[in-house]
């Protein structure tokens, strides 16, 4: 997809939120963020660790997310969770969606978290579906938020990452990957907003995520994952039966200003999951930075009456 992301979901590793606290990251100057911070090896290893355990009594909201900045920790999430914990799990040294999914599952089961909604967005897309698939029984509902699992929302504009999946050379790649630039950060956030949306949205947003993009690994890390994505994109038959098979509850909460998914995949989603709740809001790909507080008012209503 030439321009974009996981978008900034394509540049961060994958997060976890829960029900907690502030958030903040490697630029961040708050002085008195709090961090949950747990360190897995998928498979065994170095144990999870941590300093503030989930109340199992607490309902969780899981929302798998690429950005590590905190505006989306401290603001957004908070806006939409309430009285959430936050927990972040490091991407893993093999940056796949699938170790990432791995690495959550993991987490999971440390903190003895059944029954749980999934938050789906951009590249956490990929993540949320693998461990829903993997565990259907314990899914209580997706929340889905610009996020593709269908051919239909891959337009023209990902015609360079096609080509990049099905000819991995080095010529494709930098096509591909065109768009991990500070420009292309900011694009995440305003590309294809009207003007008057696109100036609600604060330049700190893109400019401390690119000051976490410029971090050791991380550009390394971003080209790795848009390779696997076509890994992804490969499955969306498995998903789609997954979604038949199961239908779980879902309720979709969509920018339809996304210059990154076709507007085509709002109706394939819905073609799937024909009982979804389905919001169209006037915003771009990241809704929650100016659509935060009714997003936060539908997620709120979809859940308590399951």
């Amino acid at each position: 997809m030439k321009g974009h992301t996981l978008t900034a979901s394509r540049h961060y590793a994958p997060c976890l939120l829960t029900h907690g606290g502030p958030d903040d990251s490697p630029c961040s100057s708050d002085a008195d963020a709090v961090q949950r911070w747990f360190a897995i090896v998928p498979g065994g290893g170095r144990p999870v660790k941590t300093r503030d355990p989930a109340d199992p009594r607490v309902p969780k909201l899981i929302s798998h997310v690429s950005r590590c900045n905190t505006c989306l920790g401290r603001d957004r999430i908070r806006d939409c969770a309430g009285h959430a914990r936050l927990w972040r799990v490091r991407c893993p040294t093999d940056p796949s969606f699938g170790a990432v999914a791995d690495a959550v599952s993991e987490l999971l089961d440390h903190l003895s978290i059944g029954a749980r909604y999934i938050y789906l967005h951009d590249f956490g897309a990929p993540v949320g579906l693998r461990i829903a698939m993997a565990e259907p029984h314990l899914v209580s509902g997706l929340i889905v938020q610009n996020a593709n699992a269908h051919h239909s929302g891959l337009g023209p504009q990902w015609a360079e990452t096609k080509a990049f999946w099905a000819n991995p050379s080095k010529e494709n790649e930098e096509q591909a990957t065109a768009h991990l630039t500070l420009d292309g950060t900011r694009d995440q956030y305003t590309a294809g907003l009207p003007e008057s949306i696109a100036a609600r949205i604060s330049s700190d947003s893109w400019e401390e995520d690119w000051c976490v993009m410029q971090l050791p690994g991380r550009l390394a890390t971003q080209r790795a994952l848009i390779a696997d994505y076509g890994n992804y994109v490969s499955q969306f038959d498995t998903i789609a039966h997954y979604l038949e098979e199961f239908c779980p509850p879902a309720i979709m909460i969509w920018g339809r200003h996304d210059p990154f998914f076709d507007l085509s995949e709002i109706i394939s989603w819905l073609n799937a999951l024909p009982r979804m709740q389905a919001h169209i809001l006037d915003a771009g790909h990241f809704a929650l930075e100016t659509e935060a507080p009714r997003a936060a008012r539908f997620i709120a209503d979809f859940i308590t009456r399951r």
